[in-house]
């Protein structure tokens, strides 16, 4: 694996644990604020995403040396999208077979 590759994989892996917690919390119901933090979470990544959709978007418009620092910027291509996930999934999986010793 390469740079490009080996870190969105450890990226997606260590979200996807923060998930997992969250959701087991969730499941479990082993904690008052699991219901709050499972929002909070939801609600970053969309604000995160908002922003990082809109804000660039429109001072592309309206700002000259926006556009040309547009053009030098890193833009994830589909394939890191896709390690992450499967870091998240793997990640997941193999917390999840230690801990409760099993797949199901």
């Amino acid at each position: 694996m390469t740079r490009h590759s080996l870190m969105p994989f450890v990226m997606g892996a260590v979200m996807g644990l923060v998930m997992l917690w969250m959701l087991h919390m969730q499941i479990t119901g082993e904690g008052d604020q699991s219901i709050a933090a499972l929002v909070v979470f939801a609600a970053a990544h969309v604000g995160a995403l908002a922003a990082i959709l809109v804000v660039p978007l429109f001072a592309a418009r309206r700002l000259a040396w926006v556009r040309r620092l547009a053009k030098h910027m890193h833009r994830p291509r589909l394939s890191q999208a896709v390690y992450m996930l499967a870091g998240a999934v793997f990640a997941a999986a193999i917390t999840h077979v230690i801990i409760h010793g099993g797949v199901i």
